[in-house]
C-alpha cells in the first residue's frame, strides 16, 4: 500500500512522483507490474533494482527499499495512477 505522495518536477515539463510504500519492493512486487501490462528491464532487476514502464510512466527503486519513483513519459500520466493502486 501507498503511504506517502511526494511530487516534484521532471525534465521538460514533466512530473516526477515518490511513493513510500509499506513493504519492501522485492522480486515479487516485478512479477505483480508484469501481470498488470508493465515490462520489465531484466538487466536491472538482476543488479537488484526495480525498473518497469508503460506507455505512459516508467517505476524504479532499489529491492529492498520502501521508496519507489515514477517518471512521467507524457503530459497528465498523473491522472492513470489507478493501477498502482492494485499492484501495491
Amino acid at each position: 500500500m501507498i503511504t506517502k505522495t511526494v511530487t516534484t518536477e521532471a525534465c521538460c515539463g514533466a512530473s516526477a512522483i515518490y511513493f513510500i510504500i509499506d513493504a519492501p519492493l522485492t522480486m515479487e512486487t516485478i512479477q505483480k507490474f508484469i501481470a498488470n501490462g508493465f515490462k520489465e528491464q531484466p538487466k536491472f532487476s538482476q543488479q537488484g533494482i526495480l525498473y518497469v514502464f508503460n506507455d505512459d510512466f516508467s517505476l524504479s527503486g532499489q529491492l529492498g527499499n520502501t521508496k519507489l519513483q515514477l517518471t512521467c513519459k507524457v503530459r497528465g500520466c498523473e491522472n492513470n495512477l489507478k493501477v498502482l493502486d492494485s499492484i501495491l
